[in-house]
């Protein structure tokens, strides 16, 4: 099995008995992350009800944690394994990309994050790759409060 995702690419902020949460580098909606299932299963219907458990109880956690640290009003939570089959021998991995959305910017580590789509769909191509030292502000930030 060559899954990508099964090789974490990032230090998990924190984990679960299931899941790891990622911060990833393309912090264009501040505070994205990624949840991870730590075993392979390709569709939400694989799931065990533990698995289910333990996935809700992480995100009341996560969303706790970024709203203490960055005050969002409101997240964007998606589950696609589009990417996946676009391999010739696709590999799907349950992963949710959780997107914090913010009416105002917020100031951080120098860098105004704005959302300027705030109350519609985000927007998938919209990029912005932090610098290791910025990622290393918000990372410390959310797990201030984790």
């Amino acid at each position: 099995m060559s899954c990508e995702i099964c090789k974490p690419k990032y230090r998990p902020l924190f984990e679960t008995i299931f899941w790891r949460v990622h911060l990833v580098p393309d912090q264009a909606y501040l505070g994205r992350c990624v949840v991870v299932l730590k075993r392979h299963a390709g569709t939400l219907s694989m799931l065990t009800a533990d698995e289910w458990k333990d996935f809700g109880q992480m995100v009341v956690r996560i969303e706790l944690v970024i709203n203490k640290a960055f005050e969002p009003d409101m997240f964007n939570w998606t589950c696609m394994a589009n990417d996946a089959y676009l391999e010739e021998y696709p590999e799907p991995h349950i992963h949710w990309h959780i997107r914090p959305r913010y009416a105002k910017p917020v100031a951080l580590a120098g860098i105004a994050f704005e959302d300027p789509d705030f109350g519609k769909h985000y927007d998938r191509e919209r990029k912005n790759i932090v610098s290791d030292d910025v990622q290393r502000v918000i990372r410390e930030r959310l797990l201030h409060y984790a």
